[in-house]
């Protein structure tokens, strides 16, 4: 109990971003799943959850086919974009209204279906997101968040079977570009996540009664997710830099993949017309790489000219959101590195002001809207 006690305190007005109990059992069966039996991690449909921690508490909800989004229709007559990434895109610890998405969607006036998922969703599980389920949805632009952060790191099968060796996760396995796709783990049933077997009902419990149990799995999450940063770190490199960013110090054969599944998403993507933004996500230790030397990272550069080699655009966030604000911790929850309110607000503005496909979709519309009305 005194140990409860003193998480509780340390929790609420310290500096332990655990999650915290909401003391409901009706938030038993948890956030996300590794359901799909192609990418793997997903929500159950049609289901909820409170997520609380020390600087938000937030209710999702998860529509018919388990995306976190309003209920969508597969048809549509008026232009449609289908969002991908992972958590920054399915609006970690905010109200759904507050992403990136939904600002676009009230922007454009047009729907933006958000397919983002949390739990360490790599640019492999996008690409099946896409092949497998987004694109029976009818839209018009794909619009691709990547995390260069934690991409690398959760496409890797080498660090999946230490970090995620009991998650049921895909993996491109072989060289570029003759990949084969590799399964991890095994895949839970839906009866088995509605129906926990009794250790299953004790972690649900502890979960979401005690600051402990919370705790503890932060700590260990954490240091998994530290341990894989520092076993991906290139020791040729050693003392070359100060801060680590993926923005720099990603792998080649890392590149080679998170290529291929970018290429295959164009790829379906172009077959029926779509266009293609591919846009990259900064985290705060991108910004102190990015300010001592401010020139387009390796990764702003290879990705560039990938989209002119095979035709998407690309735009890169990190020198848009680097000048707009001298403080960027301004940008993210303070008690977690996810962007909050203000860094997806800005992320929508960077895309509208400076997307070549976004400005060309405002202005057809603008065009549209001043036609005269031509009675039959």
């Amino acid at each position: 109990m005194l140990l409860e006690l003193g998480l509780y305190f340390l929790a609420k007005y310290g500096n332990i971003p655990t999650l915290f109990p909401t003391y409901s059992w009706g938030n038993r069966e948890g956030f996300h799943f590794d359901l799909d039996k192609h990418f793997g991690v997903w929500h159950k449909p049609n289901s909820s959850f409170i997520h609380r921690r020390q600087c938000f508490s937030v209710k999702y909800y998860f529509n018919s086919y388990g995306a976190r989004d309003k209920e969508r229709t597969k048809n549509s007559k008026e232009p449609r974009a289908v969002v991908i990434g992972d958590s920054f895109v399915e609006g970690y610890g905010l109200d759904a209204d507050k992403r990136l998405s939904d600002i676009l969607e009230r922007a454009t006036g047009m729907e933006h279906l958000n397919f983002g998922t949390s739990g360490h969703f790599g640019l492999t599980q996008e690409a099946l997101l896409y092949e497998t389920l987004a694109i029976d949805f009818e839209h018009d632009v794909v619009l691709i968040g990547m995390l260069p952060d934690n991409d690398f790191i959760n496409d890797d099968i080498d660090i999946g079977k230490r970090a995620f060796r009991d998650r049921y996760r895909p993996y491109y396995v072989g060289n570029y570009p003759d990949y084969k796709i590799t399964y991890l783990g095994n895949r839970p049933s839906l009866e088995s996540v509605i129906n926990r077997d009794f250790w299953g009902k004790i972690k649900s419990f502890l979960r979401e009664y005690t600051f402990t149990y919370n705790t503890l799995s932060y700590i260990k999450g954490m240091l998994s997710y530290k341990r894989a940063i520092e076993e991906n770190k290139d020791s040729s490199k050693k003392g070359t830099y100060t801060v680590y960013s993926d923005y720099y110090d990603y792998k080649r054969h890392q590149f080679m993949r998170a290529r291929f599944s970018i290429e295959k998403i164009v790829g379906l993507a172009s077959d029926t017309g779509k266009s293609v933004v591919l846009f990259t996500i900064p985290v705060y230790r991108d910004f102190l790489r990015y300010r001592d030397n401010p020139s387009p990272p390796p990764l702003h550069i290879e990705l560039e000219a990938l989209s002119k080699e095979i035709g998407f655009e690309y735009l890169d966030l990190l020198p848009f959101m680097f000048e707009a604000e001298k403080d960027w911790g301004r940008f993210f929850h303070t008690c977690d590195f996810h962007w909050n309110a203000v860094g997806n607000k800005k992320a929508a503005e960077i895309i509208l002001e400076n997307s070549i496909i976004y400005k060309e979709m405002e202005k057809t519309r603008m065009e549209t809207r001043q036609k005269p009305h031509v009675a039959d």
